[in-house]
């Protein structure tokens, strides 16, 4: 069972336990977690903090997505970061096709 605070989430764990997941959490962030053992009588100071960061997520989209004609066979493409990017950035991928055709090409920008 996990429980949220406005400090932090707690979760509780069954007397035979020796593992718990959390879950809920957010993409490519740092936790500190730490741990306690109660009894009818009350509980135990805090245990030694451990720090582990989550695994990198799927980023959010590009945002202000711009075009431009820079000549008769160029166009140049700006944009804004994702404003959640779960992770380090490894690149862009641009879609473009000629309007009303199926045909789409790509490129890569790293």
């Amino acid at each position: 069972q996990v429980f949220e605070s406005t400090e932090t989430l707690r979760g509780e764990a069954g007397p035979s336990d020796t593992t718990f997941d959390i879950s809920g959490l957010r993409p490519a962030t740092e936790y500190e977690i730490s741990l306690t053992a109660y009894t009818a009588a009350g509980e135990s100071e805090r245990s030694q903090s451990a720090f582990v960061s989550t695994l990198s997520g799927v980023p959010g989209a590009p945002a202000s997505i711009r075009a431009s004609p820079v000549g008769s066979q160029a166009i140049e493409v700006t944009w804004e970061p994702p404003a959640r990017s779960n992770g380090e950035i490894r690149g862009y991928r641009l879609y473009y096709q000629i309007t009303g055709e199926e045909d789409v090409s790509t490129e890569e920008v790293e």
